[in-house]
């Protein structure tokens, strides 16, 4: 049995408060970051973007094969591809970097423990996923199994292709309203 903290660099994104610039400071930079409804598991992930009075440590950016968790509901788990590298990430999402194990192993356990951590959620007014929580997320499976890292590609595979397919639709209702106002004319 493996926690999660065993085989994953887990860590929090940064506070917004602390280095959200001001109209009178004098430095200024803009990054484009990741916060609670930048992430979804059906489409991409979005961005907005942040002006900061300082320069931000790089632990708080993505990286390729990071994993992204949701602190408050709806709980959701994404994985940063290749192209959303860089992106800041706000202390509502916790970053998973995976040390001694398959990130995409990583991701496929992660997304089986989902309803688990919809179950750990505490609070009364504003129900959040505690840190710490994560952290102590004890895996059973056999981490070294090739079927289970067989399973993980294969389920890597099914949930690109329904993000691919989502964004189809996107573009084609997209085209259906153009095509549609366009001919209104």
């Amino acid at each position: 049995m493996n926690k999660l903290i065993d085989i994953a660099d887990v860590s929090i994104g940064i506070l917004k408060n602390r280095y959200e610039s001001r109209a009178f400071d004098k430095k200024q930079i803009t990054y484009n970051m990741v916060n609670y409804g930048s992430i979804s598991e059906e489409t991409s992930i979005t961005s907005t973007k942040f002006i900061s009075n300082s320069e931000i440590d790089q632990t708080f950016f993505t990286k390729e094969n990071d994993i992204l968790i949701k602190l408050f509901p709806p709980i959701s788990i994404t994985k940063i591809e290749k192209g959303d590298e860089n992106l800041l990430v706000s202390s509502n999402v916790v970053i998973v970097r995976a040390k001694k194990i398959d990130s995409n192993l990583l991701y496929f356990l992660l997304k089986i423990k989902l309803k688990h951590f919809n179950q750990l959620m505490d609070g009364s007014i504003v129900r959040s996923l505690n840190v710490k929580a994560i952290k102590d997320v004890i895996f059973k499976e056999n981490l070294n199994d090739n079927n289970l890292v067989k399973k993980a590609i294969l389920n890597e595979l099914f949930t690109k292709k329904i993000v691919l397919e989502n964004r189809k639709i996107k573009l084609i209702k997209k085209q259906q309203m153009f095509y549609t106002l366009k001919g209104d004319e």
